[in-house]
């Protein structure tokens, strides 16, 4: 599998801006658990970072592979705004990158639909949303332009069929202590060293300005695992998002190839998450039967051979675009 993409020529320090906002792409938790490791004259690879990959929600590192999918399509989005074609490779345990000057940026740029400053505002909203139904001009591109995609109102028996299941997941998994504990360690509950960093913060996570400061105050030195207003407010939290939202976009994929089918996954779930973003409709990844019930899921969903990701839309206000990242490092190949 490969692509190309056409751009204009500029030096190396463009190639550290692509994967700064390669950097912005949606994971789990924000764990950023992609490795940038040099093997060549402007050529790269992209792999897991064992380091930062969540064991417990994420053992298999199906989600992990979606992540770097995403970073990969936002490198691909970025890379024309500085002077760059990219020639990407799939292989089984990594993604291979060669960036390729090119003097053609100034006038194909203007064909791309997704700027920088997109690429900046996407972000999620864990907020309750309106139940308002979602535009067709706004669902159907998506659905003709990703095949792999479905769209189930909120308010129809699957709807509610599914709504059910993300809310008896979440219990479950609030239920695992080490899955708490994976989550707890990656909340970041200080105001130091903003933007530099993995992990969710208040703000991501949907907290008004008083629940963080209830936060700090209460839970930032506790052991969630066994912190009960915790674990029931997550799980309240989770009934009232389900509760307000117009329906949810299913991402599926149905090969065997793993972790191809992954990447691709993540690449579609970056592009139409930045395009929903833009058109106003707020997006809240809520894949936890995917980790809890898949065999429940795929009865709801018999034609779609495996769910990658499940996505809560609808119009939402005042949603926080708080990204905190880690610092890009590229690592020498040895």
């Amino acid at each position: 599998m490969g692509g190309f993409i056409i751009a204009s020529a500029q030096n190396e320090s463009g190639i550290e801006q692509v994967f700064f906002y390669g950097s912005l792409a949606p994971s789990s938790h924000n764990a950023q658990m992609w490795n940038i490791i040099k093997v060549g004259d402007q050529e790269y690879k992209i792999e897991i970072d064992t380091k930062h990959k969540l064991s417990c929600v994420d053992p298999a590192d199906r989600e992990a592979w979606i992540s770097i999918g995403a970073f990969l399509q936002n490198c691909l989005y970025a890379a024309p705004f500085f002077g760059y074609a990219i020639n990407y490779k799939i292989e089984s345990n990594a993604v291979y990158l060669s960036f390729l000057p090119t003097q053609e940026c100034t006038t194909l740029k203007k064909t791309f639909d997704i700027t920088l400053e997109d690429l900046k505002k996407r972000h999620t909203c864990r907020k309750n949303y309106s139940k308002k139904k979602i535009a067709p001009e706004i669902v159907a591109p998506i659905l003709n332009g990703f095949q792999n995609t479905l769209y189930i109102d909120a308010n129809s028996d699957l709807g509610t069929k599914l709504s059910t299941l993300i809310v008896d997941a979440n219990i479950k998994q609030y239920q695992q202590k080490q899955t708490v504990k994976e989550l707890s360690s990656l909340i970041l509950t200080d105001k130091k060293g903003k933007g530099n960093r993995r992990g969710l913060t208040l703000e991501a996570m949907g907290l008004s300005a008083f629940e963080r400061f209830f936060f700090r105050l209460f839970f930032s030195n506790a052991d969630l695992t066994k912190n009960k207003i915790f674990l029931s407010g997550a799980v309240k939290t989770a009934k009232s998002q389900v509760s307000n939202c117009s329906g949810y976009l299913i991402l599926f994929s149905k090969g065997e190839a793993f972790p191809k089918d992954e990447i691709m996954c993540g690449m579609d779930l970056v592009a139409i998450w930045t395009l929903l973003n833009k058109s106003g409709v707020s997006v809240h990844p809520m894949s936890q039967p995917q980790e809890e019930h898949p065999a429940e899921l795929s009865e709801l969903f018999p034609n779609a051979n495996k769910v990658q990701m499940i996505l809560r839309i609808g119009y939402g206000a005042n949603c926080h675009n708080i990204k905190e990242r880690a610092k890009i490092n590229i690592i020498p190949n040895e």
